[in-house]
């Protein structure tokens, strides 16, 4: 069994090389973790979206909320990688739970638990709404981008106002960092 110091050890090292752009080498550091957390599994499913392996990164986001079934941003990115693999329903779901585990609020920020990242409920309605339009849910689609599009927070957001023209989703694209 992976000792803590080791597993703070191996993710540093794992998130360094992640940094450098080489993911085989994060992904060989970070698998040396046995019985990898749900943030341990979330940053393998990351890094793995990162390297374009769509299969191995939906695997892992899979362990990553099975082991933390209240990670929002664990369900967003699964989400979005259901959404490249285009399985909308499946991915639609994914960003329904995210969305439903805000409970309501506008922003979850991670950094308390290490990771750089805010995740916005307009970001996560954004998303669903890309799903509902594949589906022909227009609709949803339009209630969901219009919701998106009062909940803007940040510069960042105002690719929201470009989605009424072209839906697409959006990923966190960050790493926990200890």
């Amino acid at each position: 069994m992976t000792t803590q110091l080791e597993i703070t050890r191996f993710w540093n090292e794992g998130v360094i090389k992640c940094d450098q752009k080489d993911y085989t080498g994060a992904l060989e550091i970070l698998k040396k973790i046995t019985d990898p957390t749900s943030k341990v599994t979330f940053d393998i499913g990351c890094i793995c979206l990162l390297a374009g392996d769509l299969s191995n990164a939906l695997r892992h986001f899979d362990v990553s909320v099975k082991k933390d079934e209240h990670m929002v941003v664990g369900f967003f990115q699964r989400g979005v990688v259901k959404y490249q693999l285009g399985r909308y329903p499946d991915a639609l779901e994914d960003f329904s739970k995210a969305y439903s585990l805000l409970r309501g609020n506008p922003v979850i920020d991670y950094k308390q638990l290490g990771m750089k990242l805010k995740l916005y409920d307009c970001e996560i309605l954004l998303n669903r709404a890309a799903c509902n339009e594949r589906l022909g849910q227009v609709n949803e689609a339009t209630r969901d981008l219009t919701s998106a599009t009062e909940g803007k927070s940040i510069p960042a957001h105002s690719v929201i106002d470009d989605a009424f023209s072209t839906l697409q989703v959006i990923d966190v694209g960050v790493v926990w960092l200890l």
